[in-house]
């Protein structure tokens, strides 16, 4: 049976041990991750924001905080639908309201979620900002 040696030299010191924890926990870290994406959070379900449509929500991210009406629930292209796991969230901001694309922690009633906003249309109505919800 092989053994593994030691490697070392002044300029990067390697030993078996070090070789091993690393290992051990970048396995952890990785199934930590496919753990997280397993678990879907109860707040970001499309039931969670269907009956919200018309609703105001709080959007505070690095440009600065807006309001903006929940308009649709959209059904992600490619995706099955009515997918709980997999739509699309079209915000509204007033009109003239200045919004950077970006992460945003969306807030209502006590509940907060952080999303990725984009901008798709900038009218006269004021910003639509997309998020998409795409969860394996």
């Amino acid at each position: 049976m092989p053994t593994l040696r030691a490697v070392t030299s002044a300029a990067s010191p390697f030993r078996r041990r070090t070789f091993l924890a690393t290992v051990a926990t970048g396995a952890l870290a990785v199934s930590g991750a496919a753990r997280a994406a397993a678990a879907v959070p109860p707040g970001l379900r499309r039931s969670s924001f269907a009956p919200q449509i018309g609703r105001t929500f709080s959007l505070a991210g690095a440009s600065g905080s807006n309001q903006a009406v929940l308009e649709e629930v959209r059904d992600l292209a490619g995706a099955a639908a009515g997918s709980e796991r997999a739509f699309t969230l079209a915000f509204r901001c007033a009109p003239g309201a200045t919004v950077a694309d970006g992460s945003f922690v969306v807030s209502r009633a006590g509940t907060s979620t952080t999303l990725f906003l984009g901008a798709v249309e900038r009218g006269l109505n004021g910003p639509l900002l997309e998020a998409v919800v795409h969860q394996l």
